[in-house]
């Protein structure tokens, strides 16, 4: 590695363990009890309600059965975490992404933004997709075992996932 290069990594790595990372608590209605806590590394998203009240937000975290990455969500209402909105507008308008992946990261926060509504308009979207995420754990675990198991965890997958596209095809149509 040029020790240009080397020198430029080094700095970053000690600049990103030097950092403090910024937090924010969501709290309940009673403005006083903590319900999340999300900071600037692992904020995905922030969707408001049309009617104002109600915010969800989304963060990166992993799965402590799995070992597997997932979005956390957490619905709350918005004006005892107004705190949690500016938060969430500084973090957008903060982050630095290279030209070159800025189509896509847009892309990204527009989907993420498009989930999250959609989500708080239809809560059940939730439990539909840890359905499938439920039966992918088990379909991986598989492994090796006889060919009518894994036929039927894929069976498994298939229908959560039919369960999840008739779902949000019945709230288009709506």
């Amino acid at each position: 590695m040029p020790d240009a290069r080397w020198r430029l990594f080094v700095y970053e790595v000690i600049n990103e363990v030097n950092r403090i990372p910024q937090m924010v608590v969501v709290v309940a209605e009673d403005e006083v009890t903590p319900i999340d806590v999300v900071s600037d590394a692992n904020y995905a998203g922030l969707a408001i309600a049309d009617d104002g009240q109600t915010a969800l937000i989304a963060s990166y975290a992993i799965d402590r059965q799995t070992n597997q990455p997932r979005l956390h969500r957490q619905l709350f209402r918005v004006a005892a975490n107004k705190h949690v909105i500016r938060a969430a507008e500084r973090w957008e308008s903060e982050r630095q992404v290279p030209d070159q992946d800025r189509a896509a990261y847009e892309m990204h926060r527009w989907m993420t933004r498009r989930v999250l509504q959609g989500e708080l308009g239809n809560p059940r979207l939730i439990m539909l997709k840890q359905a499938i995420n439920d039966a992918k754990a088990e379909l991986d675990k598989a492994g090796d075992t006889p060919e009518d198991i894994r036929r039927e965890r894929i069976d498994a997958l298939d229908r959560a996932v039919g369960a999840l596209i008739r779902e949000v095809g019945e709230g288009k149509s709506q």
